[in-house]
């Protein structure tokens, strides 16, 4: 017993350092991706459009059910009234109560009720396909600043090779100056753009982290907490031949796989359904209904006994007066208990309502007008979207087309300079040249790795923004 206490105290103190080594150490893409769709505030607004939209076609669905509704009322009179269960007037104070039950139904109503239904569908899908947009707005927004990470975290390893080619060379000069083969002022031109390097590799720190904080901000991560994203083999990424791509393939398959367009062509119609609706005014509409009631006062009475009294009457015999007696049954009143009166002032009722539209003071004609723009109106705005998603995708194209060239030639560029700053070091080491033409060599050298680096992740980046628009996932 006690080697068991001993174990669960054992994992009780060692719990919190065995929890934060199940944290996640390194995130892909898709993890920061999963993550921000979980706590993105813009995407909980997306839903709970959709769960509104959920509500609307609830509601939408219910109409088609009869109503009910139940009424009681309790009421306390004074001076000359109608006693509601009598109907005669009285002019005691008294207390009435009167309950009721009433439904009623739509029969027919020009279609409107379908009509309306079917539109509430359509919007709930539509508010589907908004969903399904944010996440990949949010998705691509995500991806942007991740790429930013990668970029920042290569120029910066790039940044401290540099520094370290640069200390090497200072060495080198530190050695050849003790030996006498070189003058101590030659080494002054190398410390500088060694201190040059540092700065930059400081500059260089700053943007990673920034980049970092920018992907706590878009992905909601705690402020305080370390995370660091993983690197992915990109390297294939970069024979992929734009060129091979068409245009109007790309646009169709994007038309398929943009939310926003599916749910453009939603709303479109869902706006035809509101033009039924309004239309739907035009004709007659037939209700069926029906309700049942009762009530009960304090001043009803019911006959509970009877006396029996003695009645004397006069009456003449030969004009002689003789009283004569009879007896009369006299009623006995009591109040009619509450339950009584209402079982028995029980009512139903029931009826037919016809509703024929003659003038409206041109209230169903505007409804029509109306719900008709509004359909040109969303018609217009699925085209210009359309136009939209179209010169995107064309611009896209050309920017992965761009890119590509853009990357060989920084690549021949990179190729060639080293060549040079190879030559230049081997001379320099010589004394042939003298330390400004070698640094200005290794800083060309240095601009072009960095050009290079910058097209390889513009061209990069630019195939995602193709994936995005395609409908591919956003991953390595």
């Amino acid at each position: 017993m006690n080697k068991l206490l001993s174990i669960i105290a054992v994992l009780i103190f060692f719990q919190p350092v065995w929890a934060q080594s199940q944290e996640r150490v390194l995130w892909s893409l898709e993890d920061c991706i999963n993550y921000g769709l979980k706590n993105s505030l813009s995407l909980e607004q997306a839903q709970l459009a959709e769960e509104h939209a959920d509500i609307s076609l609830r509601q939408a669905q219910h109409q088609r059910f009869p109503n009910l509704s139940a009424s009681s009322s309790l009421s306390y009179s004074v001076g000359r009234s109608i006693d509601p269960t009598t109907n005669d007037f009285i002019s005691t104070d008294f207390i009435s109560n009167g309950v009721s039950l009433s439904s009623g139904v739509t029969l027919f109503d020009g279609l409107r009720l379908s009509n309306n239904i079917k539109k509430s569908k359509l919007d709930r899908k539509a508010s589907v396909e908004d969903t399904r947009q944010w996440q990949r707005d949010v998705a691509m927004n995500i991806a942007t600043v991740y790429m930013s990470i990668l970029f920042a975290t290569e120029n910066l390893e790039n940044a401290q090779n540099q520094m370290r080619g640069t200390q090497d060379q200072l060495d080198k000069m530190n050695k050849l100056i003790v030996a006498g083969a070189r003058p101590g002022s030659d080494k002054y031109d190398i410390e500088a753009q060694l201190a040059l390097d540092e700065q930059n590799i400081v500059r260089l720190q700053n943007d990673l982290e920034k980049a970092y904080l920018d992907l706590k901000n878009v992905i909601r991560y705690k402020e305080n907490s370390e995370i660091r994203v993983s690197v992915p083999n990109i390297e294939g990424l970069e024979l992929t031949d734009p060129e091979q791509w068409k245009m109007e393939e790309l646009y169709i398959s994007s038309m398929n796989h943009q939310p926003s367009i599916l749910a453009g062509e939603i709303r479109y119609k869902s706006a035809k359904y509101d033009e039924s609706i309004a239309k739907g005014s035009y004709y007659p509409s037939l209700r069926i209904g029906g309700s049942v009631s009762t009530n009960y006062s304090d001043q009803a009475r019911e006959i509970t006994d009877y006396n029996t009294v003695l009645s004397n009457q006069t009456v003449y015999l030969d004009n002689n007066p003789v009283v004569i007696g009879f007896e009369t049954d006299v009623p006995i009143f009591g109040n009619i208990p509450y339950l009584n009166q209402m079982n028995d002032n029980f009512g139903f009722g029931a009826g037919l309502q016809l509703s024929i539209p003659i003038y409206s003071n041109y209230q169903n004609k505007a409804n029509v007008s109306r719900a008709k723009l509004n359909t040109k109106n969303v018609e217009l705005s699925n085209e210009l979207d359309k136009q939209q998603l179209k010169s995107s995708i064309n611009m896209a194209l050309s920017n992965a087309k761009a890119a590509k060239k853009q990357l060989a030639a920084a690549r021949k560029s990179v190729e060639a300079f080293q060549i040079a700053f190879g030559n230049a070091e081997k001379r320099y080491e010589l004394g042939q040249i003298g330390s400004y033409e070698y640094l200005d060599l290794k800083n060309r050298l240095d601009n072009a790795k960095t050009t290079l680096l910058i097209a390889r992740y513009d061209f990069i980046f630019s195939l995602k923004v193709i994936d995005f628009y395609i409908g591919l996932p956003l991953n390595f």
